[in-house]
């Protein structure tokens, strides 16, 4: 079943070292909100992002809120 949203944009994001611990919320998401995009996040684990890199958290968010597709974070993040 999917889930009618009028949220235009929906990103699930989630560090390389919690793939794993992450295949359930993963498969829930692709099933209900099919339009999502998946963003693995090199070196960084649970919670990892916000505390170890701000920077690319802060570039990150304004990217989903301002920019749209274009990724201003490089290759530490990629869709999946």
């Amino acid at each position: 079943m999917t889930v009618h949203t009028d949220c235009g944009r929906i990103e699930y994001w989630f560090g390389e070292t919690e793939e794993k611990d992450r295949k359930w919320g993963t498969r829930y998401m692709r099933k209900h909100f099919p339009m999502a995009k998946f963003r693995r996040l090199s070196g960084a684990g649970h919670g990892g992002l916000a505390a170890l890199q701000p920077k690319c958290l802060m570039h990150g968010l304004a990217r989903v809120m301002d920019e749209g597709d274009k990724d201003v974070l490089g290759q530490s993040i990629r869709y999946i």
